[in-house]
């Protein structure tokens, strides 16, 4: 079976004009079909692969001596699904920040939680390359708590929440919320790797 002839795509029209998210609508051709695309970017103009990330999305484990391995999850109210959701601690990388300088910052503000050590560092990951060319840093890191707690930005709502293994588990089986796809992803890990670690 050959495999299909490629695309050929116009440039990006913006059809919104946001501070922090516009559509744009494309326009492709393959052999004698035609059509348009429209999907939502961070950027201003968006870009193809290979790009840098957008935003960092954060596993954070906690380790204390004595006590099981715990992960932090964040319930937040979410305005486009009208709901709360358990998700992952994330933000955006803003213009000169490192990755790991984003992952600092927004571990501290939405959690209340200072890095130890970075064990993972994922390339970026597009968070759903049908609708949006949106770009994450998964970062897996060790964690624990600052003096004083989180410090999240006025719109946002968060609870933190911190997970050991049998809590994740009971969650999963009984959740009263939605979940952002990469947190159940990460808590789905952990049931079946029988710990969080």
């Amino acid at each position: 079976m050959n495999p299909p002839s490629p695309m050929n795509l116009s440039k990006p029209e913006p059809l919104t004009y946001h501070p922090w998210l516009n559509l744009f609508r494309v326009g492709w051709t393959r052999d004698k079909m035609r059509g348009d695309w429209i999907f939502a970017s961070r950027r201003k103009v968006p870009k193809s692969w290979p790009v840098p990330a957008d935003a960092v999305v954060i596993v954070p484990i906690l380790r204390e001596e004595g006590k099981p391995d715990k992960i932090l999850i964040l319930k937040e109210f979410r305005i486009p699904v009208g709901t709360w959701s358990y998700g992952l601690p994330a933000g955006l990388i803003e213009p000169g920040e490192t990755a790991e300088t984003t992952i600092r910052r927004e571990l501290h503000e939405e959690a209340g939680l200072e890095v130890v050590t970075v064990l993972r560092l994922s390339p970026p990951l597009y968070s759903s390359c049908g609708l949006t060319d949106e770009t994450f840093i998964q970062a897996f890191v060790l964690a624990r708590h600052l003096p004083g707690g989180a410090c999240p930005e006025a719109s946002e709502a968060i609870v933190p929440m911190e997970l050991d293994f049998e809590a994740v588990c009971r969650l999963l089986e009984n959740p009263e919320h939605p979940f952002d796809a990469k947190c159940w992803l990460v808590l789905d890990s952990i049931q079946k790797r029988g710990s969080v670690v």
